[in-house]
């Protein structure tokens, strides 16, 4: 089972709906399923009650104007000065061009042309 959610960001900045975005995804990911979770901007994910980033296996980055390197430095294993030169690279994506986490780095990436 695949549970994607576009537009999370609906869900991450309400509690209460985060509260269940959390529980859902503990559920589905126990019994061997995976939750695709779609936002605009990789800030939507930073929450003080929940770390959303932490359960992240598959981080895909597309063109967004972030104004944290938090996600990046996490989810990529980047040091501060790697992650803000990323965040600027992120930027300047066109479409269909995205970060991917391939081994342990992040690389560019044609989605689609």
């Amino acid at each position: 089972m695949v549970v994607v959610i576009d537009e999370a960001h609906y869900f991450l900045q309400n509690s209460k709906r985060a509260k269940i975005l959390e529980k859902m995804i503990r559920e589905v990911r126990s019994s061997g399923g995976a939750v695709i979770l779609a936002s605009q901007s990789p800030d939507d994910y930073d929450q003080a009650e929940f770390n959303f980033l932490e359960l992240m296996q598959f981080p895909i980055v597309l063109n967004a104007t972030p104004t944290s390197h938090k996600f990046l430095e996490q989810k990529f294993a980047l040091n501060t000065q790697q992650a803000k030169l990323l965040l600027q690279d992120i930027t300047k994506l066109n479409q269909g061009e995205a970060y991917v986490m391939v081994g342990n780095k992040p690389v560019l990436t044609q989605l689609c042309k």
